[in-house]
């Protein structure tokens, strides 16, 4: 079997138990959102599952959301992260370093 990555496309929404239903019995560390700084494990039912590209994986990466996050999640970066004070790249979450406006990892225009 393949990477499960490839089976959903990058950009789009998915509910997590429909593009992958193994995740429905898997492991809490499988079924936690992204955003939630208790890491708590959610019903794969209620995750919303986005691939994002990403700087030096071609398969991209799995970002899992919960309800209270998915509307959210152009606004912040990922749980971890603050107390940073710089932008954040929209695209792979690292802190910009002020006054460049790129990414160093990904390389987009910040701003």
């Amino acid at each position: 079997m393949g990477d499960e990555r490839d089976v959903i496309d990058f950009d789009t929404e998915y509910v997590l138990a429909e593009a992958f239903p193994g995740r429905v019995d898997a492991p809490a560390v499988y079924r936690r959102c992204t955003w939630c700084t208790d890491q708590q494990p959610w019903p794969a039912a209620e995750l919303t599952v986005f691939k994002t590209r990403v700087s030096g994986d071609p398969q991209g990466r799995l970002l899992l959301y919960c309800p209270d996050h998915v509307d959210g999640r152009d606004a912040a970066g990922p749980a971890g992260t603050s107390g940073r004070t710089g932008p954040r790249c929209p695209q792979c979450w690292v802190e910009v370093p002020t006054g460049t406006g790129f990414c160093d990892m990904c390389e987009i225009a910040v701003g």
